[in-house]
């Protein structure tokens, strides 16, 4: 069994890997919201629970990600991906109770309201897996 994996980089590596699992699954399920038509409340609770649970698995394994880059003894990743979390989380507490508000009081703008969140959320994964499949050549250059 090949023990370097265990090791601290290999285990940050790791972690950089799962972190972006979340993003990945969230680009392709979001897409998934075009087919079906917004105005359907179950299809909103749908969208929020997507959402909700796609921005609390970016803090949680970010904070994760944090340890590992931690004890691998990179403090400067470490830093950016508390960063990211910190941004995830806020994103959470930005967009979670939008999409609450919209589905509590349904109305004409409903699809439309609901729209601009899924993009605006499209848009902030887009910018959140760019940044980090950017960042891996530099975090792990003999990679």
């Amino acid at each position: 069994m090949n023990t370097q994996v265990f090791e601290a980089p290999g285990l940050s590596l790791m972690a950089i890997i799962v972190l972006m699992v979340p993003m990945l699954y969230f680009a392709f399920a979001s897409l998934t919201f075009f087919l079906r038509p917004l105005a359907d409340p179950i299809v909103g609770r749908m969208l929020r629970g997507l959402v909700n649970t796609w921005l609390l698995a970016v803090t949680g394994l970010g904070a994760l990600a944090v340890i590992a880059f931690m004890a691998a003894g990179q403090p400067r990743v470490a830093a950016g991906l508390s960063l990211l979390a910190a941004f995830a989380l806020a994103a959470r507490g930005w967009a979670v109770p939008r999409i609450d508000a919209v589905l509590r009081a349904p109305g004409d703008g409903t699809a439309a309201t609901l729209r601009r969140l899924q993009l605006a959320g499209i848009a902030y994964n887009l910018a959140e897996l760019s940044i980090m499949l950017g960042s891996i050549p530099r975090i792990f250059p003999a990679a």
